[in-house]
């Protein structure tokens, strides 16, 4: 029996499902009668967590193991009896021989990676797990451990690499064409080398050579089922220690990625890192390869917990790290010169492996009353996400006070010591709708990036006007520009106004917000009710040469030098659902939760190094050398002002898009 595709974003919410019954005579009013029980298998072990995807409204339960245990199944239920799964191995421990040579050693390789989830690309394309339909079963998972790293205590000992992983696994009733024992196993990662010209540790994935070794094979899948690829090769580069190979890509000094594979959130307790954020939810990634003679650093994590390899002694730097637990990431690889062998520049150990075991519970029966754009459903509301330009059509009976959320197009950041992009402003209320509607729906496009003091005459270009039916927002102003010298753009219908551009011999004031009083300050008031033109907030002024101004953002205005853009604000809590992807996630901003919009972008700034941290809302920000220096654009659908630039080879940033959500009850 197949599996249904599904398709989820990379973090999910927890959530449990109520059902609403309601009686169209009335009868039962009062007292009216419990909501008739859907249900999937009845299953007990690990622990459990239900959530609903937002793309089909299924909801899941999901039985997640950090440590050996049973899945014990009692009963089926309405959605058929199969079982997704994902299971990794334990990542394999880093390798280091001490007093021998003056190279890095190799990375341990991710555990093994197997799952039935489409979105693999080596998936097993039938299940391999099936309850029989009839009494009890019991499943046995195991979590496999991480491999030790291996550091030998003198040269010519045969411990060559880094201990391998432990195997994770799931036992069950055999299913039919498995061609073997029921259940699934992953393959332990594999060591990384210690010693120059020996092979890794076959594994999962492979581990990393050390310097002038062969890479590590993967290794064929011990449960009878095909594919049997579970991840990648280590490998093996000049001086430097090999990164162990990710089920997701082989490894270079670097260790190779992992994948993602979207089955649930961790738990909360205990919390394996999933490596969740910047990583979007990866497992099984390569440790990093020790870092070689030359002052080398070690090589960096693989995408999904692998640990860093170790820097050479002589670059006063970091050890090698440990794989997250969890995860199966391989441990780091070591490094030494003989003599200097202490351990600061040892190997690491890999990290745990992880069994998810997922299975549909329920059906959230929810239907859009309207049409257009991305439909999801969150909070008992019905959300239409335009991100691009379209319509909104209602029928003739539709009856609801309709909730919006508005984002105009941020602007570009000026060039030649350029101020920071002004946000898109922010509109956001309720308005009913009544019978038959269409309103189109424009999303105001971000303004383009300035290449020199004569593009543009240096200054930042406006966001475009976002729209939705009769209702509008503007978009940002563009940045200031040192020469010629230009003071920064007034917003247009409620945008942000640009940060100021650099002068000479005098000072320029950021431009203004034209919308009603802007609140100048952070936490942004409820978005409700906003002001007739949209929130918004001014540029940053600037004082002479080399000082600019950052772009205003729609919560917060912007500052002179150091020249920040000012804070964006959040949605209303209508709209923020966790399975979104809309939105800048914010990481450390003053309020949790991210989902921000319509911050203004950084202005140029002659100071290294730079902070190259994003303004709250998307806005950009600028990169110092060698990156080389220029304005980062704004994020797409936010709002976000670009960064200013700084002559002809350092552009500016352009604006991001702005975005129209509408809600109503579903």
């Amino acid at each position: 029996m197949g599996i249904k595709a599904f398709n989820h974003g990379d973090d999910f919410v927890n959530k449990f499902v109520r059902a609403v019954v309601s009686d169209s005579t009335g009868a039962d009013a009062v007292n009216p009668p419990p909501p008739p029980v859907q249900q999937g298998l009845q299953a007990s072990g690990g622990i459990i967590s239900d959530y609903t995807d937002p793309g089909t409204s299924k909801v899941y339960r999901t039985h997640i193991y950090t440590s050996s245990g049973t899945f014990v199944v009692t009963d089926d239920g309405n959605y058929g009896n199969n079982i997704d799964f994902l299971v990794v191995a334990g990542g394999g421990g880093g390798g280091k021989l001490k007093a021998s040579g003056n190279g890095g050693r190799g990375g341990g390789g991710a555990g093994g990676l197997r799952s039935n989830i489409p979105t693999v690309p080596y998936n097993i394309p039938d299940s391999s797990l099936a309850y029989p339909g009839s009494g009890t079963y019991t499943y046995t998972v195991t979590v496999g451990a991480g491999g030790a790293k291996r550091e030998a205590p003198a040269p010519g000992s045969p411990q060559t690499t880094g201990f391998n992983g432990g195997n994770s696994s799931v036992t069950g009733p055999a299913h039919p064409g498995s061609g073997g024992a029921g259940g699934v196993v992953a393959s332990g990662g594999g060591g990384g080398t210690t010693l120059p010209g020996v092979d890794a540790a076959s594994g999962g994935s492979g581990g990393g050579g050390a310097y002038g070794a062969s890479t590590g094979p993967t290794v064929a899948a011990t449960d009878g089922i095909s594919p049997t690829t579970q991840g990648y090769a280590g490998g093996a580069t000049g001086s430097n220690g090999g990164g162990g190979g990710g089920a997701g890509g082989v490894g270079a000094h670097d260790g190779g990625d992992g994948l993602v594979v979207a089955l649930a959130e961790p738990p909360a307790t205990p919390a394996p890192t999933r490596q969740y954020g910047a990583n979007g939810g990866y497992f099984a990634g390569g440790g990093g390869g020790g870092g070689g003679y030359g002052s080398s650093t070690g090589g960096d994590f693989g995408k999904g917990g692998g640990g860093y390899g170790s820097d050479h002694p002589s670059n006063p730097g970091n050890p090698a790290t440990d794989g997250t637990e969890a995860t199966g990431g391989g441990g780091g690889g070591g490094s030494a010169t003989p003599g200097n062998d202490g351990p600061s520049f040892g190997a690491a150990n890999g990290g745990s492996g992880i069994v998810v075991l997922r299975y549909q519970i329920a059906e959230i029966a929810a239907d859009a009353k309207a049409s257009g754009g991305v439909v999801s459903f969150y909070n008992d509301k019905t959300i239409h996400t335009f991100t691009s330009a379209g319509s909104f059509s209602t029928p003739g009976s539709f009856n609801e006070n309709v909730e919006y959320f508005m984002v105009g197009g941020g602007a570009s950041g000026g060039n030649y010591a350029g101020g920071g992009g002004g946000a898109g402003g922010i509109k956001s209320g309720t308005t009913p709708i009544n019978g038959a509607v269409t309103y189109p729906v424009v999303i105001g496009a971000g303004g383009a990036e300035v290449h020199s003091n004569t593009d543009n005459g240096g200054e930042g270009r406006t966001g475009g006007t976002t729209s939705w039916g009769p209702i509008d927002v503007g978009g940002g102003g563009g940045g200031g520009s040192h020469s010629p010298p230009r003071a920064g753009v007034n917003g247009p219908s409620g945008g942000s106004g640009g940060g100021a551009g650099s002068d000479g011999g005098g000072s320029w004031t950021g431009g203004s917000s034209p919308g009603s009083t802007h609140p100048g300050s952070y936490p942004f008031p409820a978005a409700t009710g906003s002001p007739v033109h949209g929130w918004g907030s001014d540029g940053g002024d600037a004082p002479s040469y080399p000082g600019t101004g950052g772009g205003g953002g729609a919560g917060q205005d912007g500052s002179g030098p150091p020249a920040k853009g000012g804070y964006g604000a959040q949605v209303p809590v209508t709209f923020m659902d966790p399975a979104s992807g809309a939105g800048d996630p914010a990481p450390g901003a003053p309020a949790a939760g991210g989902k921000w919009f319509a911050g203004g972008g950084d202005g140029w700034r002659n100071v290294s190094p730079v902070p190259q941290t994003r303004p709250f809302g998307g806005g950009g920000y600028f990169t110092p050398n060698p990156s080389p220096p220029r304005g980062i654009p704004g994020l797409v659908n936010t709002g976000g002002g670009g960064a200013g630039g700084n002559g002809n080879s350092y552009p500016s940033g352009a604006g991001g898009s702005g975005i129209v959500m509408v809600a109503y009850p579903s």
